[in-house]
């Protein structure tokens, strides 16, 4: 029975020993030596080696000056930032008089920049609520799940 045979048929034990006698026949054709890994790779070695990369000449690193911090720029939208290496802040140009806090319903700012103490949207989702009159308080109680 050969080797496909064998892994055909679903015989574990046959297979692993089929496979220990085509070992021990391997190392006894190499005189009790295992080949190396290399010698099952694609590569045949009869071709020459790869040659390495080698620099023709060395080159000299050049002294790297620190980056000179620049007075804040505008850029063709507007944005405000500080130069090259700086952060842009996005809040300073986007932030106008229509833009509304959702902290203080206050204009011209964030709710993330807002001066005020912060409102727990909960407590924030009641109080608009509460305002609401009686009629307002059952259409919004009969459309959701309330």
């Amino acid at each position: 029975m050969d080797t496909h045979q064998l892994h055909k048929s679903c015989d574990f034990n046959a297979y692993v020993k089929a496979l220990k006698d085509v070992g021990k026949a391997l190392e006894s054709r190499n005189g009790g030596r295992v080949p190396a890994v290399a010698a099952y790779s694609s590569t045949s070695s009869t071709q020459p080696p790869i040659p390495r990369y080698t620099p023709t000449r060395q080159q000299t690193a050049v002294p790297l000056t620190a980056p000179t911090i620049a007075a804040d720029h505008k850029d063709s939208t507007g944005v405000t930032y500080g130069g090259q290496g700086q952060p842009m802040d996005l809040s300073q140009s986007k932030a106008s008089k229509s833009d509304r806090c959702y902290n203080c319903c206050g204009t011209g700012h964030y709710s993330r920049d807002c001066p005020e103490p912060r409102v727990l949207r909960a407590q924030w989702v009641r109080n608009v609520y509460e305002d609401l009159n009686e009629e307002e308080k059952l259409e919004v109680t009969a459309k959701k799940d309330f």
